[in-house]
């Protein structure tokens, strides 16, 4: 159990560990609240620190979906306890016959059922429901080994309080040895969900299947184990069947062990201000080759197949597209303003009109000038002997030969009798 952990595994932990307290790393398939940051991570490495059921969830969804298994969430024992069995029905496939999925299993016919249990508000156990050949077996652990605890789980799952097809009579119950390490560290989460891993993968139950994994360092290992598979998104299998395989079996005269805590990350010890001062802070201290994967990518989620992520080195390139490469202009074109534009296609359109020493008479102002045809260029087309009216500043008021005056324009006045000014 010792070789769980490889050493390029726990040399990506202290780099996730320092990221921001809301960083999501993982987070559940189906139910999108259940997610993993920062702090979830740091609380589960931490020693001594519980465990919470986000974190149960989110491993044994990993677990059922690389294996293909069954587990009933953390909701189901609070429920049966509360309401009874007709509430926690709707959890299996045969209710109302939908479909089987990880989180719902058949009732009958189905190898493995993971049931985590949180008892007495602060401890958690766990029960495997393993159907081989006919035969069903109730596997249950519990790290402190209290018999008080087994005969409440063991009544509650009774067919008394279930059903006959969830709990035939012919049916056994199995209660798997393990050791008590004392001081206790509050280790009773992640040894839960090592055991239920061994438990649901073994091909022989029995009650001595968890003794190989006993170690005096169990607590630690198996809190590395748990934030190690969720980061990668994969269950170490290697180690697992090294694990199941093995006939070691330490002498089980008593329940309780001594225990040895150690961390398994060598934890960089946090700068001083001098040395923040002296370097630069886009440095890093992990050597981004020893991460199997890039930390700049998505947040990973538990519960689908995409379990390994290839090294950028090895993932395929994109496609070739065949797009049109970038052409530089050649030649600059100069900005122009909009009205500049405006008055620049106006004169080249027309020719500038001839200059006239006709003075608009008094009282009109220049702006305002009819311009009519005259009666020799009748042989030019309809559209130049129309009536054009050209706009002209007051500075510099010019006009065309012939030029008509038009004032039908201009507001019409009273009639006066016109007299002498000297009169």
């Amino acid at each position: 159990m010792d070789r769980a952990c490889s050493a390029t595994a726990l040399q990506l932990l202290p780099y996730y560990c320092n990221k921001a307290p809301n960083t999501t790393f993982a987070k559940h398939a189906k139910k999108q609240d259940i997610v993993m940051t920062t702090k979830d991570l740091q609380e589960l490495l931490t020693h001594s620190s519980p465990v919470n059921d986000e974190m149960i969830n989110l491993y044994l969804e990993l677990l059922c979906t690389q294996y293909n298994l069954t587990y009933l969430c953390t909701d189901v024992i609070p429920a049966l306890c509360r309401e009874g069995w007709p509430s926690v029905r709707r959890y299996f496939s045969n209710y109302r016959n939908r479909v089987r999925t990880h989180t719902r299993p058949r009732l009958v016919g189905e190898p493995v059922i993971i049931i985590p249990c949180f008892v007495h508000g602060g401890h958690w156990v766990i029960v495997v429901r393993r159907e081989i050949e006919g035969k069903v077996q109730f596997l249950f652990v519990d790290d402190l080994n209290s018999t008080r605890t087994e005969s409440a789980i063991k009544s509650l799952l009774s067919a008394r309080n279930t059903s006959p097809e969830f709990h035939p009579e012919n049916s056994q119950w199995v209660t798997c040895k393990n050791f008590t390490y004392q001081p206790h560290s509050n280790e009773c989460g992640p040894r839960t969900i090592v055991a239920a891993t061994i438990l649901a993968l073994h091909q022989t139950p029995s009650s001595d299947i968890l003794l190989p994994m006993m170690h005096p360092n169990l607590a630690q290992i198996a809190r590395t184990w748990v934030a190690v598979s969720l980061l990668n998104n994969k269950i170490n299998s290697e180690a697992i069947n090294e694990i199941i395989a093995s006939n070691y079996q330490p002498p089980f005269q008593s329940t309780v062990a001594r225990s040895e805590p150690a961390n398994l990350i060598q934890w960089v010890a946090a700068p001083s201000s001098q040395q923040v001062a002296s370097k630069p802070s886009k440095t890093r201290s992990l050597d981004p080759k020893a991460r199997p994967f890039n930390p700049k990518s998505s947040v990973r989620t538990v519960g689908t197949n995409d379990h390994c992520v290839a090294p950028q080195s090895l993932r395929k390139p994109r496609p070739y597209t065949t797009r049109q490469p970038f052409q530089a202009p050649t030649k600059r074109k100069s900005f122009i303003l909009p009205g500049q534009q405006m008055i620049n296609q106006f004169f080249t359109a027309r020719p500038p009109p001839k200059r006239s020493t006709d003075v608009p008479p008094p009282g009109v102002s220049a702006q305002h000038v009819s311009i009519q045809p005259d009666a020799s260029q009748s042989s030019q087309p309809a559209k130049e002997q129309s009536s054009q009216i050209m706009i002209l500043p007051k500075a510099a008021p010019v006009v065309t030969q012939p030029t008509l005056y038009d004032f039908s324009f201009v507001k019409p006045q009273a009639s006066v009798t016109e007299t002498d000014p000297d009169t």
